[in-house]
């Protein structure tokens, strides 16, 4: 009698081997390393998006600030102008705050003297309070000197708008 042994398919069992059937293809090697390239490529242009963000926030700062710098020496500029004279001086902040100072300024930076002028005299005629008061002039003095008391202030205190002008 011959023994007969049932043929089975066996695995080899060798501990590290990778049976034949579950062994990469070439085609999915191909495409885990492709995948692999392909995170690496979009890791590095993530961290080229995130370092353009921060430089372009730092930019934006710095834009701001010289913007800032730029409002405040043309307020400034603003204040020694003779036609800015006209406006007294303890309304002058509130008169700057009232015009648009982008608008008194060509496209190259150069003041609109047309501009100015035109604002002044409009902020002036709407809010005559914001008008410097004239001082009285020497001559102006002078000629009151030698006119004659007025009627209401003929009294024992002497004229009061000489009074008033001698101060």
């Amino acid at each position: 009698m011959t023994e007969t042994t049932p043929q089975t398919d066996a695995i080899d069992a060798t501990p590290g081997t990778i049976p034949d059937d579950t062994a990469p293809q070439p085609a999915d090697t191909d495409h885990a390393l492709a995948a692999t390239a392909a995170r690496r490529e979009a890791a590095k242009y993530r961290d080229r998006a995130h370092e353009a963000e921060h430089r372009a926030d730092e930019l934006q700062a710095r834009y701001q600030t010289a913007t800032a710098h730029l409002a405040a020496a043309r307020r400034g500029l603003l204040k020694h102008t003779d036609v800015f004279g006209r406006i007294d001086p303890q309304a002058m902040d509130d008169a700057l705050d009232m015009l648009d100072i982008d608008a008194l300024y060509h496209d190259d930076g150069t003041l609109d003297d047309d501009a100015l002028e035109q604002a002044v005299t409009d902020l002036v005629t709407s809010k005559p309070y914001m008008a410097r008061q004239r001082a009285i002039t020497q001559a102006t003095r002078e000629l009151l000197s030698h006119s004659e008391p007025h009627l209401t202030g003929g009294t024992a205190g002497g004229d009061r708008l000489r009074n008033a002008l001698s101060r």
